[in-house]
């Protein structure tokens, strides 16, 4: 083989990878269109849980890794439940995520 023909070889082969390279990169924008486009009709909203009716007033803790509502709960009760959950799911404390914290009267 010649110099000639291993210069057009890889000229051929060097045509071909960027050839696939660009059809990779219309199958991601594609892709990233359908999916911002059924993204686009739904809405996130919070939702606003109306069961949870407190007599006290809602307090946020923070806790680490964000805040914890608790509802009319002692600072005393939520540190001991945040403990005994841990503690039963063997699970380190700074791995788990609270969100609220109420008695269930």
């Amino acid at each position: 083989m010649s110099i000639g023909d291993s210069l057009l070889m890889s000229a051929l082969g060097m045509v071909v990878v960027f050839a696939v390279l660009f059809l990779l990169i219309l199958v991601i924008i594609a892709t990233s269109a359908v999916v911002s486009r059924n993204k686009k009709g739904e809405e996130v909203s919070p939702k606003a849980d109306s069961s949870i009716k407190s007599s006290g007033p809602v307090r946020k803790v923070n806790a680490g890794f964000g805040s914890i509502k608790t509802y009319d709960v002692p600072d005393v009760t939520v540190a001991m439940i945040m403990a005994i959950v841990a503690d039963q799911l063997e699970i380190p404390l700074n791995q788990l995520r609270f969100i609220s914290i109420r008695e269930v009267k």
